[in-house]
């Protein structure tokens, strides 16, 4: 059986502070709230999911990324929002999060479509 050789695209994006605008007890985001010192509203929280899924897409012209590494992210729910976005939703990603220590609640991410891995 022969073996096929084919590239794959590998991006990482310091997404630089993609907080959803909800207030988690616990954690240090109250500026990433429509009351907080950023003025955080659901309108530029779906801006920042669009443009950030524009710039992912815009990579490669050919196809999505297959893998995709993320910084400053605050939640598992910010990375659903992001691969569901009408852009990246047709690669199916599969998202893997990891909680850090870091005081200020950001965390890193790693994305991956696995059927175009194998």
């Amino acid at each position: 059986m022969a073996t096929v050789k084919r590239n794959i695209t590998v991006v990482f994006y310091n997404v630089e502070n993609l907080f959803d605008t909800k207030n988690t007890p616990g954690g240090n985001d109250a500026e990433f709230t429509p009351d907080g010192k950023n003025k955080w509203t659901e309108e530029r929280f779906q801006k920042k999911v669009e443009d950030i899924s524009k710039v992912l897409a815009s990579v490669n012209k050919k196809e999505l990324p297959e893998i995709i590494g993320l910084c400053e992210i605050e939640n598992r729910g910010v990375l659903d929002d992001l691969v569901n976005t009408d852009i990246l939703s047709d690669g199916n990603y599969k998202i893997e999060q990891f909680e850090s220590p870091d005081f200020r609640g950001i965390d890193c991410a790693f994305l991956y479509r696995p059927m175009n891995l194998k």
